[in-house]
């Protein structure tokens, strides 16, 4: 995250990525680090947003927690997701 221009790395490194920004059709929510050493777990957390610091069982969470794909898309939107 800390060399993508769109994070205000001096380098271009990220200018399709800043062209959707200035026409509002992505939002950056900037740099984050990962909540556990587990890209399941990890990405589980992006996806419902959980939060780590609560208690919660997590097999219930990976099957029965809204995920932000599913709030979006009940607010009309369209939802993509970028992995590397």
């Amino acid at each position: 995250g800390s060399y993508l221009s769109i994070n205000g790395y001096h380098k271009k490194t990220t200018p399709k990525l800043e062209q959707l920004l200035q026409s509002n059709n992505v939002v950056n929510f900037g740099k984050v680090n990962s909540v556990s050493n587990c890209s399941f777990s990890s990405n589980l957390y992006l996806r419902t947003g959980m939060n780590p610091l609560k208690n919660f069982d997590f097999k219930k969470a990976y099957y029965s927690y809204p995920t932000i794909y599913q709030y979006a898309k009940r607010a009309g939107y369209k939802t993509y997701l970028y992995d590397a």
